[in-house]
């Protein structure tokens, strides 16, 4: 198993520190992917555009896989 670290995009950069481990690079993509949705629910940032990114780092510390969550609102009727 190898160490990646999961560094976090969402308007402030947050790097992992600790790392985690896994066996191949098909579990490292499905880890990235899958914790993005979970920043954004809990990201209570204002506006209605926000990008969300996730960064693989290897062991040696270089990008390996990045992931991108764009949300955007858009308003259909007239707001007072």
């Amino acid at each position: 198993m190898a160490r990646y670290f999961f560094d976090i995009e969402d308007g402030e950069l947050r790097c992992d520190d600790t790392g985690s481990e896994y066996a191949d690079l098909d579990e490292v993509r499905h880890a990235a992917m899958r914790i993005l949705p979970d920043i954004a629910r809990f990201e209570s940032a204002d506006g209605d555009r926000h990008t969300f990114s996730v960064v693989v780092r290897d062991a040696d510390r270089r990008p390996v896989f990045v992931t991108t969550l764009a949300l955007t609102g858009l308003w259909l009727v007239d707001r007072p």
